[in-house]
């Protein structure tokens, strides 16, 4: 809330996390929620005959259905991220925990996947209880005609220093999603980095110059 409250008092945003590689700026952003799913069944003993599914194959079964709500025309990702157990001593798995990844281009696309995701375990009744969370909302970056117009200033800035600039979509949250209608916002204004979110995550050295003097001659053009 905080930070959509300042971004609404200015007048363009520019977000410096790192650009992608090969100087590339980014204008667009799938959104992304979090969710915590929950299952919890009987205890059971290795071998011991039951009607009722044990939690463990109940939710991958589930989890094999939500996956498969992943629509590639519609730029819709369902994936599942973390998985973990509790069991008792000397009983199978009474209980697990799975976390699932919905990436989406815009809010009425992520309601109806959270709608289907709920669906998916509810219509299997019988089975183990089972409780979906909410966690986190990152909200998609959509390109607006105020970005283009921010990015053609930076372009001409960039051109005027012999700076390389260009500029694609990621399929990556970020904080610019919480950018107010009306207000252009470029995102990976920082310097370029390569693997990024792995251990050999770096910035290219050259691109720390480049992304510092476009931003400073920038900032001078907009304060004449």
């Amino acid at each position: 809330k905080l930070i959509s409250k300042a971004m609404s008092r200015a007048a363009r945003v520019l977000v410096l996390r790192p650009g992608n590689q090969g100087d590339k700026v980014i204008h667009e952003r799938r959104g992304m929620r979090r969710y915590h799913l929950r299952v919890s069944g009987d205890s059971l003993r290795l071998g011991q005959s039951s009607r009722r599914i044990g939690a463990v194959p109940w939710m991958l079964q589930r989890l094999e259905e939500c996956a498969e709500l992943s629509n590639r025309k519609q730029r819709l990702s369902v994936a599942i991220g973390e998985l973990r157990t509790i069991t008792l001593p000397m009983l199978l798995p009474n209980e697990a925990h799975a976390t699932i990844l919905v990436g989406f281009p815009n809010d009425a696309m992520a309601n109806t996947a959270e709608e289907n995701l709920n669906s998916i375990f509810a219509k299997h009744k019988g089975g183990p209880k089972w409780k979906l969370e909410l966690l986190a909302h990152r909200p998609a970056m959509a390109d607006r005609p105020e970005s283009k117009k921010l990015r053609a200033e930076l372009s001409t800035i960039a051109q005027d220093w012999d700076i390389p600039f260009d500029e694609e979509s990621s399929l990556l949250p970020s904080v610019a999603g919480l950018v107010p209608k009306g207000i252009g916002v470029i995102c990976g204004m920082g310097p370029s980095a390569i693997h990024a979110f792995t251990a050999q995550e770096a910035v290219q050295r050259i691109s720390i110059v480049q992304r510092s003097l476009l931003l400073a001659a920038f900032l001078e053009r907009s304060s004449r």
